[in-house]
């Protein structure tokens, strides 16, 4: 089963952090006390002197290399240390959203002074020295509902939403992602190994298109023509790319989660009909 989820910033030296959301920490804590013997290794908690923003779209690397002072934008889920406004940052590369994303992993102290820095020079046509060539649209701000609405458009299921420490790897569809076949032994390695190999699983998360535009809520059951339940919905939006489309994403039993099933779910008062198709949704 899946511990959390979380991506491994490798830095070099004797430094490796692990980005994970703020709820996961205690857990993956106490799961890596475990293993800590007469290792030489400290478990150190930094979520209070570290604050993290992120760049999304077509332009985000240009966005990244114009506000840099000294360091390399970092390559297909890489990450590097590169400095701004004199201080250390340190960014890692990943698509949550589809496009382009970098990560910026600032001090606290620093990070307003970031925001603004990264906003004024790419973002703010009336500023002197904001004028730079960085595409129709200048960076803006985006709150979560955005990010939410991107990130079901492309695909990205999130752990706490989506799928839980109930869950297998297999299940998520994030295999390609997130979980290594080529390295070493770790906790429930053979498991993984043998249900990738096989091709064998239970439940799937998959993409979900809504017929008309009722959209349904997280938490909504999914049936079948015979009105048992085969699932659920876990995320849902509406999709600016796809013309307004309601889309989800959901979990479905087998055989139900293969492409081009159609299931029925209840959404606002009433029962539509919806379509399984290919992850992602926006291409």
């Amino acid at each position: 089963r899946i511990i959390a989820d979380m991506n491994l910033l490798e830095l070099g030296g004797e430094r490796t952090w692990l980005e994970m959301d703020a709820r996961l920490i205690p857990t993956v804590q106490s799961a890596l006390d475990k293993y800590l013997f007469a290792e030489q290794v400290k478990l150190a908690n930094r979520m209070e002197s570290l604050h993290e923003m992120a760049i999304h779209g077509p332009i985000a690397a240009e966005v990244l290399r114009k506000t840099i002072d000294a360091g390399e934008v970092p390559n297909d889920q890489g990450c590097c240390a590169v400095r701004m406004l004199g201080q250390e940052v340190i960014a890692w590369q990943d698509v949550p959203c589809g496009v382009p994303g970098y990560f910026l992993v600032v001090p606290s102290e620093s990070a307003a002074a970031i925001w603004d820095h990264l906003i004024a020079t790419c973002g703010n046509p009336g500023v002197s020295g904001a004028a730079i060539n960085v595409g129709k649209r200048m960076l803006r701000p985006i709150g979560w509902a955005a990010f939410n609405t991107t990130r079901i458009e492309a695909g990205r299921p999130l752990f706490g939403i989506d799928f839980d420490e109930n869950f297998l790897p297999a299940e998520t569809a994030q295999l390609g992602r997130a979980v290594s076949f080529t390295k070493g032994c770790y906790p429930g390695q053979e498991i993984v190994a043998r249900m990738h190999a096989r091709q064998q699983i239970a439940r799937q998360i998959v993409g979900i298109r809504i017929d008309g535009d009722a959209l349904p809520i997280a938490g909504t059951h999914l049936y079948d023509e015979h009105d048992n339940q085969v699932g659920g919905i876990t995320s849902s939006t509406v999709s600016p790319i796809l013309s307004n489309a309601m889309i989800c994403l959901g979990v479905l039993k087998r055989p139900f989660f293969n492409v081009d099933t159609v299931v029925r779910v209840p959404a606002e008062g009433a029962m539509r009909t919806a379509k399984i198709v290919q992850l992602p949704f926006a291409r």
